[in-house]
């Protein structure tokens, strides 16, 4: 192992020279709360299979994301990604973590990682994956699907397919997060049954049009049809400012909640309503169980088990086919269909499956 990592460059200026622990620089790839809350889990684990190991995270949203890392064994700093380029050399081990993890080839001291074997075969898989799939790697995003489609094939979705790479367990979805549950009370929700609902998309992505291509427009329709079954149950919208309101929802929360509140009304919820979203991720960090409303993104690759996944009824998985997916449809279509299609009586049926305990946890046909 060791001789086929002596290729690499040398940097004798780990950060940690003082520490018994190896010092790991992470970069995290994705500025969605999705992706750093995948991000999370994987640095769990990680830790938990290679022992002595810390972290310094760079990541675009550093606020954001130490209320995220906080809950992450191993996670000593969380730093702006800007700090990277001057920073880096500092330590015996670089890792770009998004779709795929990437070695720092320039940064690794080998006298440093080696002592640890364990984490010196995760490196030498991190390579080999880079070098078998680098053509994929350097059309990334461009090239997400066939990520998708390999950790699908795999039995991997996104949540656990870096744990894949690197040949380590995955620990689960759950996530020791801190949330403010005093938010219940605030929006006069304590011990009152009630679900969650968003319909919105990351705010890094700019859009011109109405509505995004992964937003579903027809959840009015579908509350009015829970409403036929459950007309007294409490439905609460979430959302920031790429969520538009919702006609028909009892708590109006759009722009008025922090993180850790959103997070403290998730908890509490009986389901989440919702499309591929980062607070999707959120809820299973919690273990609250979504329904969720697929269109351009892929259904397979990013759906939890455990949740209702309702698939496209037409086309669907057109992301990153080209760079602007999120405004306007990649097949020329006035609308995405993918999501205009769906009718709201089968994802009504879906949520209420759900609520009366009549589990699927699969993704729909």
């Amino acid at each position: 192992m060791v001789e086929r990592l002596a290729a690499l460059v040398q940097r004798d200026k780990p950060a940690d020279s003082a520490e018994s622990q190896i010092r790991v620089c992470v970069l995290a790839f994705g500025s969605g709360l999705g992706d750093e809350i995948v991000l999370a889990r994987f640095l769990r684990d990680l830790r938990t299979a290679c022992g002595d190991i810390v972290f310094d995270v760079m990541t675009y949203r550093p606020e954001r994301s130490r209320w995220i890392m906080e809950s992450v064994p191993g996670v000593d700093r969380v730093l702006s990604s800007f700090r990277f380029a001057a920073t880096r050399h500092r330590y015996p081990l670089a890792i770009s973590v998004g779709q795929v993890p990437m070695i720092h080839d320039d940064l690794v001291n080998l006298r440093a990682i080696t002592r640890n074997s364990r984490l010196t075969q995760v490196v030498q898989k991190i390579r080999d994956f880079s070098n078998s799939e680098a053509t994929a790697i350097a059309q990334l995003p461009y090239s997400i699907r066939s990520f998708g489609r390999l950790a699908t094939r795999q039995r991997n979705g996104r949540r656990a397919f870096l744990h894949h790479i690197c040949g380590i367990g995955y620990g689960g979805d759950r996530l020791s997060l801190r949330v403010d549950i005093s938010a219940r009370r605030r929006f006069g929700l304590e011990g009152t049954t009630y679900v969650t609902l968003h319909n919105g998309f990351d705010p890094e992505f700019v859009i011109s049009a109405h509505r995004a291509t992964k937003c579903y427009p027809h959840f009015a329709g579908v509350l009015q049809e829970i409403r036929r079954h459950l007309p007294d149950l409490v439905v609460v919208q979430l959302g920031a400012e790429t969520s538009e309101p919702i006609p028909g929802v009892d708590v109006q929360l759009v722009r008025k909640t922090s993180l850790g509140q959103a997070a403290g009304l998730l908890a509490g919820a009986s389901l989440h309503i919702d499309i591929d979203s980062g607070l999707v991720h959120l809820a299973a960090a919690l273990g609250v169980a979504s329904c969720v409303v697929f269109g351009p993104t892929d259904h397979e690759y990013l759906a939890y088990p455990r949740n209702e996944n309702l698939a496209p009824p037409f086309c669907g998985n057109c992301w990153w086919s080209n760079e602007s997916w999120m405004d306007q449809c990649p097949k020329g279509y006035g609308k995405a269909r993918c999501m205009d299609e769906q009718p709201p009586k089968r994802v009504a049926e879906s949520v209420l499956r759900r609520l009366k305990g009549e589990t699927k946890g699969h993704p729909s046909p």
